[in-house]
Order: structure tokens, then C-alpha cells, then sequence
């Protein structure tokens, strides 16, 4: 968005538009609320106009109310103290957070995408956090947006920025082997220049196979949709065919990961049963969707027959569903016992 830094004349400011510098507010109570939904009938009623603090600083905010312009939300003047904000814009428009990685990590698009995802899910009666520290049986971490959908615990990844292989795969990996999934979320006009321009960045392809060989994308599109729609729309490409991108309902497409009963039977085939009281449960697609494991897993099963002597072994294995990309592992020693109380608890509690 480039922003008009000249002054207003007498003529220009009965058409002022106000720039968007901080589209997202939060009351006292904590509510998060979309600063473009916010009626001014409601801000005037208010005898303090630094009610609102900016969503992404936590600094209060200046409401500019008047009688002529549209009501938008600005930051007070900086001091020394000022809190670093990628929304702060100085007087008349000029941007004075770094603009060297504008659309990094804590940039502007970073922390828009976040927070407009979090009104989605909100306003859907899903509860969500942001960047509050998760405790796991791989250590803590602390993932951009961690709710619960459906019964699946779900940490979305906001990532605007080059990551490394290894640290993807071992934010992933923990988050599988808690039961986790992990959503990896890009901006997605970039990512269609990129893929029209033939120059996708490597760490899109690494992101993409840690996520079960899919990609999620976030635009104003998706927000939009999802605030019609009442739920969270998304818009998904597979490692498969990243060309071809997708508007999807985030909660009928998403992944889950959950532990499953094996069994290996003494005639040799293997059958897997889903968790009780699992929405997966109860859908014939999902059922399909483990065909592709049921060979491997026979092969795994095998070799812990031979080495527990047992003429059949049920097991509790991890595994990744809905997704391009199927994967399974089996947990050992306390993790083997959370997926087995897990698989008898939890889902039949909810």
C-alpha cells in the first residue's frame, strides 16, 4: 500500500481515506475486533478514546472520530518508550517501522494475517491464542495461533520468511509427536508471483513436504470468504501440483493427526480402527484414506511380532491424515502410553 505523504488541502479532506495503519484493535476485556467493523456510534459512547489498544503492540490507540472522515484508529506520538509496532505510522502517513523485511516475521503482513485469522475463528466460537508458549513432550514452543478445531489441536504457522529444513521439520515433528498439527500458512499472492514467475523459493518446497505435502495460503480473499461464510475458508496447493491452488473450507479439508489402533492378525492382514467418538470415524473417505498405510504398517507390526513373541501385537501408532503426503510413526515408552490413553480417553470425552 503506498501512502499519500503530501498535506491535506481544504478540498482533499471531505474525501479523506484514512490509511489501514492498524486494522485491528482490542478492548479491555480482551476482545479482538477488526478496527473496519467497528461502528462509530459505539466509539463515541466511550469517555475515553484511548479505550482501544493496538492488537499487534498492546500500546492504547487514539480513535479519530470525527463528523467527516471515516473513524480509523492511530497511534499517539512515539517517545523513547515507544514500543516497537509494525503498524505505528508517523503524522501524515509515513511508515516508521523497518521496511527492510516489511513482509517478514512481526511485519506488517505477519501480523495481519495472524490476527485475521484469529477474528475468523472467533467469530466461529473457536477459541485461540497467539504467540502463548505450548508446552509438549518435545519441549515448549511458541507457535503463532494454537486452538482446537473439531477436536483436533491445531497450531497455525504464519511464515513470511525463509525458514531452515531443520528447524520446519522440528517444530513439526514435535507437534506430531503431541498430537498436533501443524498448519503452515504463506501470503498467497506471493506465493502465485512466484509460481508464475517459475522462481518458488526452496523453503516454500520444505515447509510444504513438513506439512503432509500441502500448503496453506492466506490472503484478503481468504478473510473475506471466511467472514461471509462464518468460517475459516483457506486456499491450499499440494506438493504434488503446486500450480493448481484451491479455495477450501479449512475445517472439512483439514489434516489430523491421531493415534489409531493396529492390529496385526495371525492370518497376516492388518486393520486399523479410528479413536471412538472421532469425526474421522464416522467418514467412509478417511477410512480409505489409511489404505496406503496399511502395508507399511503391517511391515512395522511384523518386526515387533518377532521381537514380543506375541502371535498378534495391537499397537497405538501416530498417524497424519488428510493430507498429499500420509505418514505414521510409533511412540515409544510414556509417548506410547499417552497415544494409548488418548485413543480411549480423550475422544470418547469431547
Amino acid at each position: 500500500m503506498t501512502l499519500d505523504t503530501a498535506p491535506l488541502s481544504g478540498s482533499d479532506k471531505a474525501t479523506f481515506t484514512p490509511p489501514v495503519a492498524i486494522p485491528f484493535v482490542v478492548t479491555p476485556d480482551g476482545a479482538l475486533c477488526d478496527a473496519t467493523l467497528v461502528r462509530r456510534s459505539w466509539v463515541r459512547d466511550f469517555i475515553s478514546r484511548a479505550y482501544f489498544r493496538c492488537a499487534c503492540c498492546g500500546e492504547k490507540v487514539v480513535t479519530r472520530c470525527g463528523f467527516k472522515r471515516p473513524l480509523y484508529f492511530a497511534h499517539f506520538p512515539a517517545t523513547e518508550n515507544t514500543t516497537d509496532c509494525a503498524w505505528r505510522v508517523a503524522y501524515r502517513g509515513i511508515p516508521s517501522f523497518d521496511e527492510r523485511n516489511p513482509d517478514g516475521d512481526d511485519g506488517p503482513w505477519h501480523v495481519k494475517a495472524q490476527l485475521q485469522i484469529m477474528t475468523v475463528l472467533n467469530g466461529s466460537g473457536i477459541a485461540c491464542v497467539r504467540n502463548d508458549y505450548v508446552r509438549s513432550t518435545g519441549g515448549s514452543r511458541k507457535p503463532d495461533i494454537s486452538c482446537e478445531i473439531a477436536g483436533q489441536s491445531v497450531h497455525f504457522e504464519v511464515q513470511s520468511s525463509p525458514t531452515s529444513a531443520p528447524s520446519a521439520a522440528q517444530r513439526t515433528e514435535r507437534d506430531f509427536r503431541s498430537l498436533v498439527s501443524t498448519t503452515w500458512v504463506v501470503n498467497a499472492a506471493r506465493y502465485l508471483r512466484h509460481i508464475e514467475d517459475g522462481s518458488l523459493p526452496c523453503w516454500i518446497d520444505n515447509i510444504a513436504s513438513f506439512g503432509g505435502g500441502q500448503l496453506w495460503m492466506w490472503d484478503d480473499d481468504c478473510y473475506d470468504r471466511s467472514l461471509s461464510e462464518g468460517s475459516l475458508w483457506m486456499k491450499r496447493a499440494s506438493i504434488q501440483d503446486p500450480d493448481a491452488v484451491f479455495m477450501v473450507c479449512f475445517e472439512d479439508h483439514m489434516p489430523y493427526v491421531l493415534p489409531v489402533e493396529a492390529r496385526l492378525r495371525s492370518s497376516g492382514s492388518v486393520s486399523i480402527a479410528f479413536p471412538p467418538g472421532h469425526p474421522l470415524s464416522q467418514k467412509d473417505a478417511a477410512k480409505a484414506a489409511v489404505v496406503p498405510l496399511l502395508a507399511e504398517l503391517g511391515d512395522q507390526l511384523r518386526l515387533r511380532l518377532l521381537r514380543f513373541r506375541h502371535s498378534y501385537r495391537i499397537d497405538y501408532p501416530i498417524v497424519r491424515l488428510n493430507t498429499g503426503v500420509l505418514d505414521f510413526l510409533f511412540p515409544e515408552g510414556d509417548n506410547h502410553t499417552q497415544a494409548r490413553m488418548i485413543f480411549y480417553s480423550r475422544w470418547s470425552d469431547s
